[in-house]
Parts: structure tokens; C-alpha cells; sequence
């Protein structure tokens, strides 16, 4: 399906990702329903007080809620928790950078290690 039909659809899956792709990740990394709606919310830049506005919630709950999916994926702030996702995307498609890729890409993503 197309992502503009998808969009209508379904607007619990994010644009960026395939259906199937998004249901997997949110499995392995087992996210409730309603963390499910804040990861999407964090992808689109939303603040934690319109969360808690565009979902009918206490901003304290939104809180909570953001500091289990930063336990959950491994990450201290928002920019983590997104990278954390988008390394389980690459790992799912089995994506690995090429000694020759120099253009930075996806293999930016990957930290230094310790």
C-alpha cells in the first residue's frame, strides 16, 4: 500500500516505516499501546505537554511514560530514543555499512564505543 493511502489508513504506524516493520519493533522492544502513540508523537517533534493534550492525559503520566521508553530502548533523551529505533530498524533489515561507504549514512548512527 501506498504510504499516502497508508497515512489515511492507519495513522498509528509511522510514515517512514513498513507496516510490518513497526509492528515487529514495537514487539521486540515491547511496547504497550500507549507507549506505541508516544514513540509516534516523539517522532514527530511533539512536546510533552501537547502529548499529554492530543492524547487526554496528565502530563505527568506523558512523563512517566517517555522515562519507560527511554529505560525500555536504552536512552537518555529524545534524539536516543529515536536513534535507539532506527538501530532496530537497520538490525531488522540486516542493513551493514560497506568498508566503502564514506558518506557517513546510517553507520553515523552507531556511538563510539566506550
Amino acid at each position: 500500500m501506498p504510504v499516502e493511502q497508508r497515512e489515511k489508513a492507519d495513522p498509528d504506524i509511522p510514515p517512514f516505516l513498513p507496516q510490518r516493520t513497526w509492528l515487529k519493533l514495537a514487539k521486540d522492544f515491547r511496547l504497550s499501546p500507549r507507549e506505541r502513540e508516544i514513540v509516534l508523537c516523539i517522532f514527530e517533534g511533539v512536546k510533552e505537554y501537547a502529548i499529554a493534550r492530543r492524547l487526554e492525559i496528565s502530563p505527568h503520566t506523558v512523563h512517566t511514560y517517555t522515562r519507560r521508553l527511554y529505560r525500555k530502548l536504552g536512552a537518555s533523551c529524545r534524539s536516543d530514543l529515536i536513534l535507539s529505533f532506527f538501530r532496530g530498524y537497520v538490525e531488522k533489515q540486516r542493513w551493514r555499512p560497506s568498508r566503502s561507504d564514506t558518506s557517513g549514512g546510517l553507520s553515523a548512527l552507531t556511538p563510539p564505543s566506550a
